[in-house]
């Protein structure tokens, strides 16, 4: 109850990094991960989305895959929501590592991402999406 506790409070991405591979236990996150993408708000969401894609880096089972898969249907279905994330990226490209088969899946995705365009805004430069 207490990882389910800490998880879906979430903490800073940047952690994702140390604390999946150092901790075995977050394995059990699997068991609700859907569960955040899903019902979650939309920090709760890309922060599940980030540790299913580091989840899946260390334990790369048919499980996770089966995980992935819904993740990135959610984000297909819900693309509008995940426009602003800035780990999107990067979290796509974990699943691709973690199962090289999403390659094309993942490819397919970030071609119906919202192009970046320029905005001068006072005296710095800004991306807009």
């Amino acid at each position: 109850m207490l990882i389910k506790l800490v998880h879906t409070q979430g903490y800073p991405e940047k952690l994702l990094r140390i604390t999946v591979p150092k901790i075995p236990s977050l394995i059990c996150t699997w068991d609700f991960i859907m569960d955040l993408v899903q019902n979650g708000s939309a920090k709760q969401k890309s922060f599940a989305l980030q540790l299913a894609g580091h989840l899946s880096c260390k334990y790369p089972t048919q499980r996770l895959l089966e995980i992935l898969r819904s993740c990135i249907q959610f984000i297909e279905d819900n693309l509008i929501l995940f426009s602003e994330d800035p780990f999107l990226n990067e979290t796509l490209d974990l699943y691709v590592k973690a199962f090289p088969i999403l390659n094309g899946r993942v490819k397919k995705l970030k071609r119906k991402f919202p192009k970046t365009y320029f905005s001068i805004n006072q005296s710095s430069l800004h991306f807009i999406r």
